[in-house]
């Protein structure tokens, strides 16, 4: 299993089996592959994005929303004030 996967896991307080356990492979799998498609989900929004030419701000909130996650008032004031150039 990728590192990074197995951290998150463990940020999200998934226990992860004994590797000698074969339930505890097929688990292991399992969450490797639903990482897989999270992230392969998120690849798509952030491609057809730029095939339309969007600002790199509107990615984070297509992602979240996409997910139905919702965005904090600081990354919501972030993104407004780099799309109407705020920050110079």
């Amino acid at each position: 299993m990728n590192e990074r996967i197995r951290e998150l896991a463990e940020q999200a307080g998934i226990k992860l089996p004994d590797d000698s356990a074969y339930n505890g492979h097929i688990y292991r799998n399992s969450l490797e592959r639903f990482a897989n498609l999270i992230v392969a989900e998120c690849a798509d929004i952030v491609a057809d994005a730029v095939d339309y030419r969007e600002p790199a701000s509107t990615y984070v909130g297509k992602i979240k929303q996409h997910f139905g996650v919702e965005p904090d008032v600081d990354e919501n004031l972030r993104n407004r004030s780099t799309y109407f150039r705020n920050d110079i």
